[in-house]
């Protein structure tokens, strides 16, 4: 999968890779953590709703708790993402290559 992601223009740092997720541990501590077990948690964090004017939200506002749980995901979905952009050119032409030969 390296080599795939790389021809198409990814560039995948590989050396000394624990140091570099250890790292990101750290940066992200506010969004998770690792527990002794070694398992990863999403960290809890209360989002205040408080200071949200309602009459400036576009669509419903969310309940605090809703919030609380989906922020972290979201935000950890940014480092996911860039990955599937180098994946989504090839994708699209196997789906209008398939379409065609049906």
């Amino acid at each position: 999968l390296k080599d795939v992601i790389q021809k198409l223009g990814a560039f995948v740092y590989t050396e000394n890779i624990e140091n570099s997720v250890d790292e990101c541990f750290v940066v992200h501590k506010n969004l998770i953590e690792v527990q002794p077990n070694n398992r990863i948690r999403l960290v809890h964090n209360n989002i205040i709703l408080d200071k949200i004017h309602s009459s400036k939200l576009k669509a419903h506002s969310l309940s605090e708790k809703c919030m609380t749980f989906s922020v972290p995901f979201v935000m950890l979905q940014m480092y996911i993402n860039p990955s599937l952009h180098y994946f989504l050119d090839v994708a699209l032409i196997v789906v209008i290559l398939k379409y065609q030969q049906d």
